[in-house]
């Protein structure tokens, strides 16, 4: 039996993290006939989002890790045009999307491979869209409220258009409001 170490930032309890551990891991054994095992660390105990890539790919630290392109943007340039999408696929297609540029485009897989990394899971992570309590006419409204997101890329977005950007905790001990 061989133990694969798992890394991710964020703790245990959200509804990826449930379903990483409670859906993709037992995947994993099942399909390896109990031939892999993983030993898995949750809250960034191994590694941040951000050191999550060289964890991985180049100090062997761990042997998975969730790895966000936009935290290692000089490491996966090409992955941040996926955020520059103002629409794009949903739901099974967005899967599917990303599948197929990883086999048409080889640009992408060797992106990966020069991280000494290859992608098992595809995670889409949150969805590319603003919502808000209440209507807007156009994009004046947002000035001078609050906004929340996970991504720096929005982050700058909703600064740039006078909004007041809140960065969106991941767990309790990153809560910035």
């Amino acid at each position: 039996m061989k133990i694969l170490k798992y890394s991710d930032h964020e703790p245990l309890g959200g509804m990826r993290t449930r379903f990483i551990k409670e859906v993709f891991f037992p995947a994993i054994e099942k399909e390896s006939k109990g031939r892999l095992k993983i030993d898995d660390h949750w809250g960034s105990e191994i590694a941040t989002g951000y050191d999550a890539l060289q964890a991985t790919g180049k100090d062997n630290t761990t042997d998975m890790s969730i790895v966000v392109p936009e935290y290692v943007a000089n490491n996966l340039p090409l992955h941040q045009i996926f955020k520059s999408f103002p629409k794009g696929p949903t739901g099974d297609n967005q899967v599917k999307f990303f599948r197929q540029v990883y086999e048409k485009i080889p640009a992408f897989p060797e992106e990966l491979e020069k991280q000494n990394v290859v992608n098992v899971f595809f995670a889409t992570g949150f969805p590319v869209a603003f919502l808000s309590t209440k209507p807007l006419n156009n994009l004046q409204d947002i000035k001078g409220e609050k906004w929340r997101s996970a991504s720096f890329w929005h982050k700058d977005f909703l600064q740039n258009a006078g909004a007041i950007p809140v960065t969106m905790p991941w767990a309790k001990e990153f809560m910035v409001l």
